[in-house]
């Protein structure tokens, strides 16, 4: 089963059936039969077509939104230079972000987006946008998992399966947290199940929490499970280092310079800057405002964060776009259009939808197990859930 064949009746959807099944059309179309049918190596790698192949609400939302966007930009001059990006493993996230981008503009005013760039070079700016009359540049930026995050998840990993082998055959539920202290280390594996081993000896369902100079644990009972035996929460967290900030300086830099490279366009441009919800906008923004008044990024007029999600809850689910610009005021040409957007699903203020500044945002590995209780069954009565865990409470840091 693919994604466009998977449909649930539990609440309403922003996509119905008939939608997705065009959408699905749509997609194979615009992007090739050939493409969507790949049977090599690659398809297992392929963002989009990782998710064309894993029904489920995440595939179904998120490929309908993809079809919407590219339906809103595939005619203008130069847009399969942006789907020839979206059909390579390797800038397929990089070129979704800028159809998103892309189509947050033209959607909310028709017309805004006059062209994309079929560069030459990494100089060139993604697209131009027309604002009364000029013609002004936009650089679409992704900021993609560090070589630091990338090393927390292989740790992690290790770690948790370290931990679930620890606590297999225990009929207690047991929820776990990890918070790192920093950078981890392979190391730090053996002194994490020692810790965890030394609290679930001793504990008595009360949450029990063990603290030392590298990382933080407690154990405590699960949440958001029933009916179910051997059950496991775990939560492995490292509060985002000083780097991520440093990461958003440098796709700055490079932006201001490609925006001021388009020679028929203005020296001075738009820069949509696409974050996770490891980075915290207010602070983006405090960073990014913080060298422009000191002169530096004179290429970028205004910025536009956007962080991308899913509502799976009622009244509907749907497609979240969290999106705010900024403007530059010492910029080379300084840009005090109106800027309206429109995004295909829910759209909201990024800095007065993110969660408020009492915790530390975190990279975080999630993982909850278990099996249905005697008489239960797999689908059943039993619920596994897992809580994202967004940011480390301040609680666990010192």
């Amino acid at each position: 089963m693919t994604w466009d064949g998977w449909y649930s009746t539990d609440r309403a959807w922003l996509f119905s059936r008939e939608r997705t099944h065009a959408n699905a059309c749509y997609l194979a179309e615009v992007l090739s039969a050939d493409f969507i049918q790949f049977a090599g190596r690659v398809r297992s790698v392929h963002p989009l077509l990782q998710m064309w192949d894993n029904p489920g609400p995440a595939s179904l939302l998120s490929l309908n939104a993809l079809a919407e966007d590219i339906r809103i930009v595939e005619k203008k001059p130069d847009a399969e230079v942006v789907l020839h990006d979206l059909r390579n493993p390797d800038t397929c996230l990089a070129a979704w972000h800028t159809l998103r981008a892309a189509a947050l503009l033209e959607r909310a005013h028709g017309g805004r987006v006059t062209e994309f760039v079929k560069a030459l070079n990494e100089t060139a700016p993604d697209f131009i946008v027309d604002f009364e009359g000029l013609r002004v540049p936009v650089e679409a930026k992704l900021l993609m998992m560090s070589m630091i995050e990338e090393e927390f998840h292989r740790v992690a990993e290790e770690t948790t399966r370290a931990i679930i082998e620890l606590l297999k055959g225990k009929a207690e539920g047991f929820g776990v947290t990890v918070v790192l202290k920093g950078q981890p280390a392979s190391t730090l594996t053996a002194a994490l199940v020692s810790a965890i081993a030394e609290l679930v000896a001793h504990w008595d369902g009360a949450p029990r929490t063990a603290r030392t100079d590298q990382f933080n644990v407690r154990v405590e009972v699960p949440g958001l499970s029933a009916g179910m035996i051997e059950n496991r929460l775990l939560h492995i967290l490292m509060p985002v280092p000083s780097d991520e900030v440093i990461r958003v300086k440098s796709r700055a830099r490079h932006a201001s310079a490609q925006l001021r490279s388009q020679p028929d366009a203005a020296r001075s441009g738009l820069l949509a800057l696409g974050l996770t919800d490891r980075h915290d906008g207010t602070q983006v923004f405090a960073t990014l405002d913080s060298a422009m008044r000191a002169g530096r990024y004179r290429g970028i007029a205004a910025t536009l964060l956007m962080k991308s999600g899913l509502q799976l809850r009622p009244p509907v689910n749907t497609v979240v776009d969290l999106a705010e610009i900024r403007f530059n005021p010492r910029a080379e040409v300084p840009l005090n259009a109106n800027i309206p957007l429109r995004g295909v699903g829910h759209m909201a203020v990024l800095t007065k939808a993110e969660p408020t500044h009492l915790d530390v945002p975190a990279y975080r590995h999630l993982l909850a197990s278990g099996k249905p209780a005697a008489g239960g069954r797999e689908g059943g009565g039993a619920f596994l859930g897992l809580n994202d865990v967004p940011r480390v409470a301040k609680d666990l840091l010192p």
